[in-house]
């Protein structure tokens, strides 16, 4: 990329030229529309960040907008990039709020309301490059996890990328894929904190076959060395 000088500028949509201050000893101004709440932070409506690249007395300016919604202002809503030709690239995101399927539903119940559900990559915010989505559901002990990974290009239908197809009782996964391609597994200990093995192209019923099921429920409780791992 360019060499060179490099500044950022980050004002409100009301400043949108990024105007910068002249005289002034900063390289970087900041201004935000700020709405203030005495339970949270302040949260920043409207961004707009301007990068401006100097190069053997050439610029080249890029230009990131954040737009959020005025109900769930804490999340980006869209997020624009405009390159020094003009063309932009929008990243529009849903949340579970944005979606009715009965596990989004049980989600706002639960307040959990910040993961990126969906995403819509467009050029020119018209002509779809990409779509995103992860699917949830909630397993029988209540648990929100998630069960496939979905993308698209071009405005096809969306295809699997991810299968998760097995956790364990803390939400661990214990069983992923690829698509197309074989199953990683794994062996979680430290009370469940940390994973402690891989195993490729395998099944997990059929580890659990060699290793035994209740063998495995009782090594994720343990904490143990180097050695313990190998002679499990």
């Amino acid at each position: 990329g360019p060499i060179g000088y490099s500044r950022k500028i980050y004002c409100t949509a009301d400043m949108a030229d990024g105007a910068y201050r002249p005289g002034s000893n900063y390289e970087e101004y900041y201004a935000f529309d700020v709405t203030l709440d005495a339970f949270a932070p302040a949260v920043k409506n409207k961004i707009l960040e301007r990068t401006v690249y100097y190069s053997n007395g050439d610029s080249i300016v890029n230009v990131k907008k954040m737009a959020y919604d005025p109900l769930n202002s804490h999340f980006p809503r869209k997020i624009t990039s405009i390159n020094s030709k003009g063309d932009s690239t929008t990243v529009t995101n849903f949340y579970p709020t944005d979606l009715l399927q009965p596990v989004h539903t049980t989600m706002k119940a639960l307040n959990i309301i910040d993961p990126v559900v969906e995403d819509v990559t467009k050029k020119d915010d018209a002509i779809e490059l990409s779509k995103f989505r992860i699917n949830y559901v909630q397993d029988l002990s209540g648990l929100i996890l998630k069960s496939d990974v979905e993308r698209s290009y071009s405005g096809n239908p969306l295809t699997k990328e991810v299968t998760y197809h097995k956790y364990d009782n803390k939400g661990n996964i214990l069983s992923v894929s690829k698509e197309p391609g074989a199953k990683t597994c794994y062996i979680w200990a430290y009370n469940g904190q940390y994973p402690v093995a891989e195993i490729s192209n395998a099944d997990y019923s059929a580890i659990e076959t060699i290793l035994g099921a209740s063998n495995i429920s009782v090594f994720s409780t343990t904490y143990p060395d180097k050695s313990d791992v190998d002679s499990f």
